[in-house]
């Protein structure tokens, strides 16, 4: 997020590093400090719904929580909430719940994005016992920590993580998926003239940053873009942190930017919905802003985190038209966030 990348302030910077280290090294105490309103059976919430019971297993009662593009089940009697980003979602035992801003461990089942490193139960504090597990699907990656109090809770935790699935794609979303990636693979190889073939009639708009897209400026022909290596132009596309000043490039460099960062391997993808941030200071801004500037058409992000302490993200954004079922290529832009 380009604008925010110079002058913070040195207690916002401090707020936000503490913020990423307690995910890191006191999952206790985060997954109290991002406690969320429960889902009751049946009510959808922003992320999914709660079903009824789905039966008996070692003498406990399941449901199942159908989330977006993921489901889980839960026993019957724990509670689950959303929490806030980078935490999707919050699974408690309020037998157990910990208390707010404290040592106290909970029995909880937390789901998020960031970066993951895989541990096996290991013991913290008097009885309490803690997990980290890294879960990847086609479309998405849950970094999920958990806190039990006892063996019982241990064991019924790891039964919430065997649980968890990801789901499919309908069949358009799928379609724009596949096209989304047939382009990074064009982007990675340089190969225009197949990007010119899956671009739009009405051109390609380029732009550093998501927040300064405008569908009607920084337009590239679309019979000029097979060309583009020999194309010595230069073309506004970004500008200055802090100053504001235009940034002036040529299309190959622009893209040899883009080619930095291998998207095709990035963990987390979204199609039609904003990225997850992890931000202290952006979460939630960001959220209209690619759905405002997409203007109705289709779009597909490419997105990670940095690494901690600092709460960094970059986001490839591409959008489409759909053309008689065809999605064409309309935009490429990024959101990142970066100190």
């Amino acid at each position: 997020m380009k604008q925010f990348t110079r002058g913070l302030t040195v207690p916002f910077l401090i707020i936000g590093i503490l913020a990423i280290l307690v995910v890191g090294e006191g999952i206790y105490i985060y997954s109290d400090r991002y406690s969320a309103e429960p889902v009751a059976q049946n009510q959808q919430s922003s992320i999914g719904k709660a079903s009824q019971n789905e039966g008996s297993q070692n003498g406990v009662e399941w449901k199942t929580y159908a989330g977006k593009g993921f489901e889980l089940k839960y026993p019957t009697g724990w509670v689950i909430g959303q929490g806030e980003s980078p935490i999707v979602l919050k699974i408690t035992n309020p037998a157990n719940p910990g208390r707010p801003d404290s040592d106290t461990p909970s029995d909880s089942v937390l789901l998020g994005h960031g970066p993951c490193d895989t541990s096996d139960w290991k013991g913290g504090l008097g009885s309490a016992q803690f997990k980290t597990a890294c879960i990847s699907g086609v479309t998405q990656a849950f970094i999920v920590h958990m806190g039990a109090t006892s063996d019982a809770s241990r064991v019924i935790e790891d039964q919430i993580l065997v649980s968890l699935r990801f789901t499919s794609l309908d069949d358009g979303k799928e379609k724009l998926l596949q096209t989304a990636r047939q382009v990074l693979s064009m982007l990675n190889a340089r190969d225009f003239q197949g990007l010119e073939n899956i671009t739009s009639p009405e051109g390609l708009s380029l732009i550093d940053y998501v927040g300064w897209l405008n569908l009607d400026e920084s337009i590239i022909k679309k019979d000029s873009i097979s060309e583009i290596p020999y194309n010595s132009k230069l073309y506004t596309l970004g500008y200055s942190d802090g100053k504001g000043d235009p940034v002036s490039l040529t299309l190959s460099a622009f893209f040899e930017q883009i080619n930095k960062i291998d998207y095709s391997a990035r963990q987390t993808v979204v199609v039609d919905e904003p990225a997850p941030q992890v931000s202290v200071y952006a979460t939630g801004i960001q959220n209209s802003i690619i759905a405002r500037v997409a203007a109705g058409r289709h779009f597909v992000g490419f997105y990670s985190e940095g690494n901690p302490p600092y709460p960094t993200w970059n986001t490839l954004y591409l959008i489409f038209d759909n053309i008689n079922g065809d999605y064409k290529l309309r935009a490429i832009t990024k959101d990142n966030w970066t100190i």
